[in-house]
């Protein structure tokens, strides 16, 4: 389950920036950020806000962005600064505030939520099928930058950039859900629409009680991957039997079988620090040209971690966390 944190740190590492005279790297777990010379030294207590963080300028430490701001607010986003990945930004702790502390709640942050543009989210909620299932959330790699072993085999996806959902066939019936909640059946529901377009009623009745999770994507979000007007795909990410998650050769055999799309493969092998360059770049969706959300890596076989849950971390890249949008 994603928490979002926003968590006092001692800084350990601070470099040069190479293409700027006035500006240094801060490295803060697998986020860099770019601040100005002499405002930070290795030893300071720090919080780093995450890009698509929404920060009140009402707050002292975040005034300074009073020009830039919307009702009062201003999303937090990254960018290359002469070269070099900013992904968020840094601000110094407060008196009393202690290493490892959230302070997520005090500075008074919220999450952005993009909107969804250009298709009928609506529909009445359904009570949802007795099967058992989880809202689907990954934290981010560059937070937990030392989950993944040198060497463990894993499997790197494209991170596509649309709505999350989940489907599974029970006692007969085709359930459809949106990342949160269950759907009636309806011809305009842009979930209803997917499931209608891939035959999962037909499909997934060979796969009872397999929930299946996907992205629903094209004329969706912003990123449209190529598609024409009103055009919706589903690519699938995960599935979930009896409450544990199916290793990655058992999803691609699944996805086989019933002819639905997989997520784009990027890499498949072990894991090490060079790993990392997957999250950038152009999509590798055929027809589209455009950024790259990022990557989703997880191992080959399902792991568990006492803190983290299940092992599965994305990558976003910063070009993305940066773009425009309205």
């Amino acid at each position: 389950m994603s928490e979002h944190e926003a968590l006092v740190e001692r800084l350990t590492d601070i470099h040069p920036h190479g293409n700027a005279d006035s500006l240094e790297v801060a490295q803060v777990g697998g986020w860099t950020c770019c601040v100005r010379i002499g405002d930070f030294k290795v030893g300071d207590l720090a919080v780093f806000i995450e890009p698509d963080t929404v920060v009140r300028v009402e707050q002292p430490e975040f005034s300074f962005l009073a020009a830039d701001a919307k009702n009062g607010q201003v999303r937090i986003k990254a960018k290359r600064l002469r070269g070099v990945p900013s992904f968020g930004l840094l601000i110094h702790a407060r008196p009393g505030w202690f290493d490892g502390q959230n302070v997520w709640y005090e500075l008074g942050l919220e999450h952005y939520d993009p909107p969804i543009h250009g298709a009928n989210m609506g529909g009445e909620d359904a009570s949802g099928p007795a099967v058992y299932h989880v809202k689907y959330d990954i934290e981010s790699l560059r937070k937990h930058s030392r989950m993944l072993a040198e060497g463990e085999e894993v499997e790197i996806t494209e991170k596509i950039h649309g709505a999350n959902s989940r489907f599974v066939f029970h006692d007969g019936v085709l359930n459809v859900g949106s990342h949160t909640r269950w759907k009636k059946e309806s011809e305009t529901n842009l979930w209803w629409r997917a499931a209608n377009a891939y035959h999962l009623a037909k499909v997934l009745a060979d796969y009872p009680d397999h929930v299946v999770y996907g992205e629903v994507y094209g004329q969706v979000q912003d990123l449209k991957y190529g598609t024409s007007p009103n055009e919706v795909r589903l690519a699938v990410f995960d599935v979930m039997k009896d409450g544990k998650w199916l290793d990655v050769d058992a999803v691609h055999k699944i996805c086989n079988v019933c002819g639905l799309d997989y997520v784009p493969i990027l890499y498949r092998g072990p894991w090490s620090a060079d790993c990392y360059k997957h999250a950038d770049g152009r999509t590798t969706i055929a027809g589209a040209d455009h950024v790259r959300e990022g990557c989703v890596v997880k191992p080959t076989m399902p792991r568990w971690d006492e803190h983290l849950g299940r092992v599965i971390l994305k990558l976003v890249s910063v070009d993305y966390l940066g773009r425009k949008t309205k």
